[in-house]
């Protein structure tokens, strides 16, 4: 009876271990970073033009404060907003890089107001 418990264990991990394998990520083989193709499907939203990541760190900072956020370094590549009114708080981390952006939790408003002011910014 022994045997057998844990022979079904082991098949059981086994098949987990299968197929938690043979999932496909998004990230390119060669590297720690998510091909552009794949980040409209996972919820980051693609910036349209070329802009260094020090430009969209500082677009995403500037269009944050100028609509009532109160933006936080973080990482290099991520900030944290805050936005206070009457007695609800929101609190979201804005992971980006020069390709993209994603906020975390998803947050409408904040994905637009950031959408539309790296959009308009990287036309110049």
């Amino acid at each position: 009876m022994k045997k057998l418990v844990m022979t079904g264990v082991i098949s059981t991990l086994s098949a987990l271990l299968i197929v938690g394998c043979a999932g496909e990520t998004p990230l390119s083989k060669d590297s720690n970073t998510l091909k552009s193709e794949d980040a409209k499907s996972i919820d980051y939203t693609h910036i349209q033009n070329e802009l260094s990541t020090e430009k969209v760190h500082h677009i995403i900072v500037t269009a944050g404060e100028e609509h009532g956020w109160k933006m936080t370094e973080f990482k290099n590549n991520a900030v944290v907003a805050e936005k206070f009114s009457n007695d609800t708080a929101k609190v979201v981390t804005v992971h980006f890089s020069k390709e993209f952006f994603h906020t975390e939790p998803m947050d409408k408003e904040l994905d637009e107001i950031l959408e539309e002011a790296l959009n308009a910014k990287s036309e110049h």
